[in-house]
Formats: C-alpha cells, sequence, structure tokens
C-alpha cells in the first residue's frame, strides 16, 4: 500500500475514533498491514499534528491521545472561577 493511501486511512480512523475521557483512542490498524510503513507515516503525522501517537507493532494497535478531548485537561486548562449552584 502507498503510503499516501495510508495517511487518508489514519487520518479518517483519527477522525471517527471513539475518544474516553481522557483524549485516548485505541485504533486497530489490522486492515493497513505494513506495520513499517504505518511507522513511517506516523512520524511524519507527528510534525503536522497535535495528536500523539503511539503505535504497537505486535498487536497493531494505534492509541491516539488528542489533547482537545481530554476533559480532564480542559479543566486544568481553564479552571471555573465559580462553583457551580
Amino acid at each position: 500500500m502507498e503510503k499516501k493511501k495510508v495517511i487518508e486511512i489514519i487520518h479518517e480512523k483519527v477522525k471517527v475514533a471513539n475518544y474516553d475521557d481522557y483524549g485516548k483512542a485505541v485504533i486497530s490498524m489490522d486492515d493497513v498491514g505494513d506495520g513499517q510503513m504505518i511507522m513511517d507515516v506516523l512520524e511524519d503525522l507527528k510534525a503536522d499534528s497535535t495528536f500523539d501517537f503511539d503505535f504497537d507493532m505486535d498487536k497493531m494497535l494505534l492509541t491516539v491521545h488528542n489533547p482537545e478531548d481530554d476533559l480532564d485537561g480542559f479543566i486544568r486548562r481553564h479552571p471555573s472561577p465559580q462553583k457551580c449552584k
């Protein structure tokens, strides 16, 4: 599979991933197949993205951390000036 196609697949999977309250999602990369190609593409994506990527080549799982979906991080970055009623 060519590099451009792998980038498109990763972008699509990251876009529709189900993130938890900590902004993390685990995505299966079994359908891509080539673990080394995924590693090469992730190096390029890390430079152009706010996401953090961790790829487990043995299990073909990509763990993505999206700081925008991290509720704990959001609370730390935006403390409430007043208590909720």
